[in-house]
């Protein structure tokens, strides 16, 4: 019996026309929120307005040996050439020409599972990163998730088939975490409890002590405000000239929201002042001083994944779970926040950037 079911999928997606590997979802939402106008003496509303249109992207895959981030800093030979809001990486503002805001052209291809009929495709223009997440854990691989917004949707007639050539490389796990590299670095509550630094109690190897990690995940969130254009619609309107400006009088609201929580098997005893004697916790202010760089990959010197969120991490909450009856074990996770916009992914060999400049 043929099987006539309906099935019309996203076969590909393009992002400034190259092919984005390993993509597992994609989400596109549209939003236009209307307002009702007073109208005196009636129950039911006749009149109402739009807001501008909003529309968001999300889009989930995963990373291999030779992907790289979709996010990064153009160039990592300095701390302020890599500070994400510099002109060419991720900019501040849509005026400034000498810090434009990144805007990216997200092409989603549709067509029938068996790829027999035409492809179509959706262009979204002018979109504006508004998050960047990376989650690894021993039940699974390397995940890059991805969130955009734009205020235009432009339907276009065709687009070009998936790439059909077998990708490179083997998908990245969290027992790719390269952690006796030097430049793999853990705040100090964390290995207090994992005890990385050495072999634990009883004979063992660093391989050993680092599966005690269990997961790990970064998230940066970029919040975008907008100055008052009264009367303007710019971006909403279908005509190409207003398009082209609908991130004209956007920036980026500082600080970018940056946290990790990075969960571990206790491996040790655990100290009673890894939470009461924090100065993070118990200080009048938090002290910004924990340094966190992830390195995975175990290849070649220059073929590392990195994330740096540098040196100004501050410890946010400690939790506890496991170790019940039927015998799991205790795991302890680690919550950080940065307010330093450090946040520097990058392929290639770890290095160190100091900060040299305040912004």
């Amino acid at each position: 019996m043929p099987n006539n079911r309906i099935f019309y999928a996203c076969q590909a997606v393009y992002v400034d026309g190259t092919y984005l590997q390993n993509v597992q979802a994609v989400g596109i939402d549209y939003s236009a929120d209307a307002t009702g106008i007073s109208d005196t003496g009636r129950s039911q509303q006749q009149r109402s307005f739009y807001s501008k249109p909003e529309i968001t992207i999300s889009i989930q895959r995963e990373v291999s040996t030779t992907s790289l981030p979709f996010y990064a800093p153009a160039s990592v030979t300095s701390y302020e050439n890599a500070y994400i809001l510099k002109n060419g990486n991720l900019g501040a503002s849509g005026w400034d020409s000498s810090c434009l805001l990144k805007e990216y052209a997200i092409e989603v291809a549709y067509g029938a599972d068996d790829l027999s009929g035409n492809i179509e495709s959706t262009t979204l223009k002018y979109c504006l990163l508004t998050e960047v997440s990376y989650e690894t854990s021993v039940d699974g691989k390397l995940t890059e998730n991805l969130s955009f917004v734009t205020r235009n949707l432009t339907k276009t007639g065709s687009a070009a088939a998936p790439i059909a050539t077998p990708l490179s490389g083997t998908l990245l796990k969290r027992q790719d975490l390269d952690v006796e590299n030097e430049e793999f670095i853990l705040p100090s509550e964390v290995k207090s409890v994992v005890d990385i630094s050495q072999p634990p109690t009883g004979g063992g190897s660093n391989i050993d002590v680092a599966r005690a990690i269990q997961s790990i995940s970064v998230n940066a969130s970029f919040d975008y405000g907008e100055m008052t254009d009264v009367g303007k619609w710019r971006g909403s309107n279908q005509s190409a000239s207003f398009q082209t400006e609908q991130n004209k009088w956007r920036y980026i609201t500082a600080p970018i929201g940056i946290t990790c929580e990075i969960t571990a098997v206790i491996r040790k005893s655990i100290q009673q002042n890894i939470m009461i004697d924090d100065t993070n916790f118990m200080g009048d202010f938090p002290v910004p001083n924990r340094e966190i760089k992830i390195v995975i990959g175990k290849g070649e010197p220059d073929d590392k994944f990195v994330i740096d969120l540098g040196k100004k991490n501050y410890l946010t909450g400690i939790s506890f779970s496991g170790g019940d009856v039927g015998g799991g074990n205790i795991e302890a996770t680690f919550s950080y926040a940065n307010t330093n916009n450090d946040f520097v992914p990058y392929r290639g060999t770890p290095i160190t950037l100091t900060q040299s400049t305040i912004y």
